[in-house]
């Protein structure tokens, strides 16, 4: 695991500066500070969103019945050795179509309009949540991808939204994510000189993108400068924060990731990027950095091959193939991408926190695009018998009832967004999305 550690020699410029964190402004809250609280066994809670692109198989994904419960023989064996914290949830009824599947994932709101992945409203719940403990860490949230710069700034890029339907794009670079968490290139958080001159230029920067905004402002029509206000209030909203600040005592460890992107990365080739952005993650939460964040491992209608895992097809077709050779490969795939998951949650279990691990007080979601399908099912639907099927790590501080699958019997997929939200301690929200009015109790514990 990778914890990036200052040094002088680390240090970037205002250019790279400007670069790496400076334009993330313009659609991320960021903070370069780090907090790092005394914890006991109140240790806080924190939640991680994994999107997985495409479908699933009913095959490959659900545990077989009768006996201990265990994930060997699916491609969720990979997270075998927490099959004990594993909650497979299914049978959910989403929405239609990838259009659908994806702009609902988080929101609740699914876009039915052929071709468009922008929720029909917001928020995303880890916005939501996020809202909820922005004035508790530095970073109210923290999104990151596998996918290229030019695909994590669509819609079928993105799955955080705000409450007034901003997107939040997902950061694909570990280098720019690196820089967003930890700072400047990985400034001592324990210098307090270095860190008053990066707050200062920071300031400079929101002042700046402020009065470009205000002349702007003048030339745009209703609904430009409606947008641009939105902008105008996250920049507004970040500048308090620069403001108030959060005292820093973090220590980060080690190295940053490279300042470099390498070809493959946005060729679609992740085996080292992967690991790069995991460790950014883990890092983030192991100081307190955010307690929201969500990694995507693909974008909506997926069509990157994955040859390190074995496929060498454009994904969208595999997933939709019907017959053997297809169904392997798409095998293959997901069994990579639980691995990332494990990979994930054996760094959080690999660093102590108050009563116990950083993973005993994380609850990982890894949520897909489409719905889990059997043999003769329609490919792109969420609305099947089988429905959506969910992958929980985590029991969210003993809500959840885990070691177990749950077939829930066609209930709307927004239940289970409202039960996240209460499981994060946020029971007074009574309605997620546009069926998410009351919780699933088959999940409690």
């Amino acid at each position: 695991m990778i914890y990036p550690r200052a040094s002088a020699k680390m240090r970037v410029g205002r250019r790279n500066f400007a670069r790496g964190v400076g334009g993330s402004l313009l659609a991320l809250p960021f903070f370069a500070s780090l907090a790092r609280r005394a914890r006991g066994a109140d240790a806080p809670q924190r939640i991680v969103f994994v999107y997985l692109p495409q479908n699933d198989v009913a095959d490959g994904m659900l545990p077989a019945s009768g006996g201990p419960f265990s994930l060997a023989g699916t491609y969720l064996e990979p997270l075998e050795p927490f099959a004990n914290r594993v909650l497979v949830a299914y049978g959910l009824r989403g929405a239609h179509g990838h259009h659908g599947g994806h702009s609902e994932c988080l929101t609740g709101w699914p876009n039915q309009t052929p071709e468009s992945w922008k929720p029909a409203s917001g928020p995303s719940i880890d916005q939501l949540i996020a809202a909820r403990v922005a004035d508790q860490t530095p970073l109210a949230s923290l999104q990151l991808t596998l996918q290229n710069k030019d695909i994590a700034g669509r819609d079928d890029g993105t799955i955080s939204w705000t409450a007034s339907g901003l997107a939040v794009p997902p950061i694909p670079d570990p280098y720019v994510a690196f820089a967003k968490v930890f700072g400047d290139g990985g400034v001592d958080p324990t210098n307090t000189e270095e860190q008053d001159r990066l707050r200062a230029m920071k300031l400079r920067v929101v002042d700046q993108l402020q009065a470009d905004h205000a002349r702007l402002r003048a030339r745009l029509g209703a609904e430009d400068r409606r947008l641009l206000d939105q902008h105008l209030a996250l920049l507004d909203e970040q500048e308090q924060h620069l403001l108030d600040d959060i005292p820093l005592n973090c220590s980060t460890g080690g190295d940053p990731p490279p300042d470099t992107s390498p070809e493959d990365w946005d060729a679609g080739h992740w085996p080292d990027k992967s690991p790069q952005q995991i460790s950014v993650l883990t890092g983030a939460l192991r100081c307190d950095a955010t307690r929201v964040a969500s990694l995507m491992l693909g974008f909506s209608g997926e069509t990157n091959p994955h040859p390190w895992s074995g496929n060498t097809k454009d994904f969208h077709d595999v997933a939709h193939g019907s017959n053997t050779t297809e169904g392997a490969r798409l095998f293959q795939v997901r069994t990579w991408e639980y691995g990332e998951v494990a990979r994930l949650a054996q760094g959080l279990a690999d660093i102590a926190e108050g009563d116990g691990t950083l993973l005993d007080h994380t609850t990982i979601v890894c949520v897909p695009e489409l719905g889990l399908i059997a043999e003769g099912d329609e490919q792109h639907s969420r609305e099947g018998e089988l429905g959506v099927g969910c992958v929980i790590l985590g029991n969210a501080g003993g809500y959840l009832a885990t070691g177990r699958s749950v077939h829930l019997g066609g209930a709307s997929y927004h239940r289970l967004l409202l039960t996240l939200v209460h499981a994060m301690g946020f029971e007074d929200v009574d309605t997620v999305g546009a069926q998410g009015t009351s919780v699933l109790s088959e999940l409690r514990a």
